[in-house]
């Protein structure tokens, strides 16, 4: 006996959707006219404490791509800030050509407080190693809240007021910390494997060793470098800890298939280290046991493997500074575990400690 429509769908309605479903195209057929995408870069962004104010100025970022394809497509960011964020325009220059961007077909676009938003794709052929622009307006009050921290203030041009998205060269009257722009994601006809790498210091921000991989892969790898300074896996508070930015920073990356996890160091040596300021990084009450931050590291090569992404561990690095004299025994201890392979049972393969090292004479773009 058949069972009753929900109350305010006629059977007829339903025949009709039924039928609709079966006359839509195949999965098969829709992939073929959908592109493959592919994060080309990315940034890790965090909360700026002081972010510069940006009221009536165009910000833009270069962006050096790691494959190329047939369109691309950017992710902003305002998921640090602290209210609502208006783009008045947007554009990105490949190559010398400046092509404007939009989002849902609209020139102008309000990014909610605590949101990302990914602009529609624009058709241009763009290479491996290309070094493209991506400019932004703010008309109305606005300032870098979310921020990719690093060494020194650099990656973000900041202009003179006004509207600078259209014009063919772009006049930088200051500079910041590189903000607002999440990642860039390339379309193309085939599906490529793509690398997030999930770190630190060591591995964050302009300058450091992913840089060298994008010649080094020469455009058959996507790779997104997810690192943050001076991040911890377990420790940091909400929601700047590994654990809590997993799923935002990895599992949701365009065209992922791998991730190098390659933090931790950070959670033995911090708390109660000095910092450049003088001032403890960490409460030394937050430390935790070898045990503890090794269960941390299997929880995210668990949640990266059940996203169907596989994941290379990164051994944890020893120490030998006075600073950190009392943490190095532990460091040592799980380094070891790892070198052995007693640990990350979960995970799909280990790259050596000196492993990031070996970079033969490959060069970064130039950006």
């Amino acid at each position: 006996m058949s069972k009753p429509a929900p109350e305010g769908v006629s059977r007829r309605t339903g025949l009709g959707l039924l039928a609709g479903a079966l006359a839509a195209p195949s999965l098969g057929q829709a992939a073929a006219r959908v592109p493959a995408w592919s994060t080309a870069w990315a940034s890790t962004l965090q909360r700026q404490a002081e972010p510069p104010a940006l009221t009536g100025r165009t910000v833009m970022v270069k962006v050096p791509l790691s494959v190329g394809g047939t369109s691309l497509r950017v992710r902003l960011s305002n998921e640090y800030g602290a209210k609502p964020l208006r783009v008045g325009a947007a554009s990105v220059v490949v190559r010398g050509q400046v092509l404007p961007l939009s989002f849902s077909g609209s020139p102008t676009f309000v990014l909610p407080q605590a949101a990302p938003a990914v602009t529609d794709p624009v058709p241009v052929r763009c290479e491996a190693l290309d070094v493209i622009e991506v400019r932004l307006f703010l008309p109305e009050e606005a300032q870098a809240d979310s921020y990719q921290r690093g060494t020194a203030p650099k990656g973000l041009a900041i202009s003179a007021p006004g509207d600078f998205t259209r014009q063919t060269a772009f006049t930088q009257a200051s500079e910041g910390f590189l903000a607002l722009v999440g990642a860039v994601e390339v379309g193309s006809d085939r599906r490529r494997p793509g690398l997030v790498i999930f770190g630190d210091t060591k591995s964050a921000g302009q300058g450091t060793w992913p840089d060298f991989l994008p010649a080094l892969a020469g455009g058959r790898m996507a790779i997104a470098n997810r690192s943050m300074y001076a991040g911890l896996l377990a420790l940091a508070q909400s929601p700047d800890n590994g654990l809590a930015r997993l799923d935002r920073d990895v599992l949701t990356v365009a065209g992922a298939s791998h991730v190098l996890l390659f933090t931790g160091n950070n959670d033995l040596i911090q708390p109660g280290a000095l910092g450049s300021s003088g001032r403890p990084m960490l409460d030394p009450r937050l430390t935790q046991t070898v045990e503890q931050l090794i269960d941390a590291q299997e929880q995210a090569a668990t949640r990266i493997r059940a996203a169907g992404l596989r994941v290379i561990g990164g051994t944890w690095l020893p120490y030998a500074d006075v600073a950190v004299e009392a943490r190095s025994g532990p460091a040592r201890t799980a380094h070891s575990r790892l070198r052995l392979g007693q640990s990350l049972h979960a995970v799909g393969g280990r790259l050596p400690a000196d492993g990031p090292g070996r970079l033969g004479g490959a060069q970064p773009p130039v950006t």
